[in-house]
């Protein structure tokens, strides 16, 4: 249920601005830019396809071995574009250009790769159900799995407002106020002669 969870959540997001997902494709450099469009709708329809059939539990077999390797893919193409220096949007949660390609980002398609893998492994040993019994249970560990996933993804993000000096002029979306600003001017009207 929860890496349905993260496929249904990563395609509904790229769905929603899919010409921008096609962009972040190209910026991968990975596929010739024309087929860019192509290679992001399949994306994008096998990660709705994936997660649908892993949170209904709909042929478990098939869905967490295409689950695997999704996200290996996804790791695979994190990692060329790591070793070629590449910072361009990740892209892993639709098109935002928030988070780039990063270790963290890595990371995340590495651990997701294994829990499919497990998941496969699972299925493989029992076919019928992967989801048990408690549904309670595993739509909590779903929605906490969602969410880890989701906000690791500011991970980088926060460490760049956490690493870059402090900027105190005015930019187009914020206005300094210059009682705030420090000011050489005496306050005795004498010092000034």
């Amino acid at each position: 249920m929860g890496l349905g969870g993260v496929c249904l959540l990563a395609g509904a997001e790229k769905a929603r601005a899919p010409r921008g997902f096609f962009d972040g494709v190209r910026r991968y450099r990975l596929v010739p830019s024309s087929l860019a469009p192509v290679v992001g709708a399949a994306l994008i329809g096998l990660e709705l396809a994936l997660g649908t059939l892993l949170a209904a539990n709909l042929a478990p077999v098939a869905a967490s071995a295409g689950a695997t390797v999704l996200f290996g893919v996804f790791a695979a193409a994190l990692a060329v574009s790591l070793a070629r220096e590449n910072r361009a949007p990740c892209h892993c949660f639709g098109a935002s250009e928030l988070e780039t390609i990063s270790p963290v980002a890595l990371v995340r398609a590495l651990v997701l790769t294994a829990l499919a893998a497990v998941l496969l492994a699972l299925a493989l040993g029992s076919p019928g159900s992967l989801s048990g019994s408690d549904v309670v249970a595993g739509l909590t560990v779903a929605a906490a799995l969602v969410a880890a996933t989701r906000l690791s993804g500011l991970l980088p993000l926060a460490w760049s407002f956490l690493t870059e000096p402090a900027v105190f002029y005015p930019t187009p979306t914020r206005r300094t106020s210059f009682r705030h600003q420090p000011l050489s001017v005496p306050l005795f009207p004498e010092e000034l002669r």
